[in-house]
């Protein structure tokens, strides 16, 4: 069964590197799984311990998100998969046409983690301080992602919260978007539970 969740914060965490990357813009979904087969062949023959798979959309039609997130699934089944909806998809660093930009990361020593957060309006300190301690619990980490729906939630003071983690931890990240401002703007998710990710509702 698909876990694909509609939140408003995620973080993901990983240590060392990965290599390589594939990266795809997505404007015909008909073409998606033979897209998608490039990866598979290569994981088939390669080492991997995690791999991860970015969904920045020009499109807020949900089942379309949710059919390309089955796609994904179906032929990467070891994939954790998060985006967002976005107003201007950048591909190989050009701006490229409306479209979904897929960025499919493959990691060859690295752990993945990957947590979601439902935090309502007014609960930006506490869940922060939570975020920030998941951040510092994690044995070698080295980055943290983290995709937060800025419009309901005020980052301004969330942020600062996350920001007191160890130090040499790299914190990046994105927030939903559109190319209409009447749109719906939100974060998908859709990652491999284990027991050691939890999951705060």
């Amino acid at each position: 069964m698909l876990n694909l969740n509609w939140t408003n914060a995620l973080i993901h965490q990983h240590v060392l590197s990965y290599n390589p990357q594939f990266s795809y813009v997505i404007n015909d979904t008909n073409n998606l799984e033979e897209t998608l087969q490039e990866v598979r062949d290569h994981l088939d023959k390669t080492a991997f311990s995690a791999v991860l798979t970015h969904l920045y959309s020009g499109y807020t039609d949900r089942m379309r998100l949710e059919m390309v997130v089955r796609a994904i699934k179906n032929i990467l089944p070891e994939t954790h998969v998060v985006g967002a909806t976005a107003g201007g998809e950048i591909h190989e660093g050009v701006l490229a046409p409306r479209g979904i930009v897929m960025v499919i990361s493959v990691f060859e020593n690295a752990q993945l983690d990957v947590r979601e957060y439902k935090i309502k309006s007014g609960e930006e300190v506490e869940y922060g301080k939570l975020i920030k301690e998941a951040i510092d619990s994690t044995p070698e980490i080295k980055a943290a992602e983290l995709l937060v729906d800025c419009a309901r939630l005020s980052t301004a003071v969330l942020f600062p919260e996350i920001s007191k983690c160890l130090f040499h931890v790299q914190i990046y990240g994105a927030v939903p978007y559109a190319h209409d401002l009447t749109k719906p703007m939100f974060i998908l998710t859709s990652f491999i539970k284990r027991t050691r990710t939890r999951q705060v509702l």
